[in-house]
């Protein structure tokens, strides 16, 4: 069974820059790192999916190799 653990991303904003975030979560009434995260949602949504391809293709690739190498009694 897989364990989903969560990770920490940081990243640096200018203080212009945060102060407009926490602006805009205040005013959708959550935490900054809530509403970062929410924001991120679509980006990330994207990212699994491309994961999710490059998985699949790598396994069909060690999948045919494993037969290749079968096939020639390697």
């Amino acid at each position: 069974m897989e364990q989903h653990k969560t990770k920490v991303i940081a990243f640096r904003v200018n203080a212009d820059e945060h102060e407009a975030l926490t602006k805009m979560a205040a005013l959708s009434g959550e935490k900054i790192g809530v509403f970062v995260y929410r924001q991120m949602a679509p980006v990330t949504d994207v990212a699994l999916s491309n994961l999710r391809i490059a998985r699949k293709k790598a396994e069909a690739k060690a999948k045919r190799q494993a037969k290749k190498e079968a096939a020639n009694g390697l």
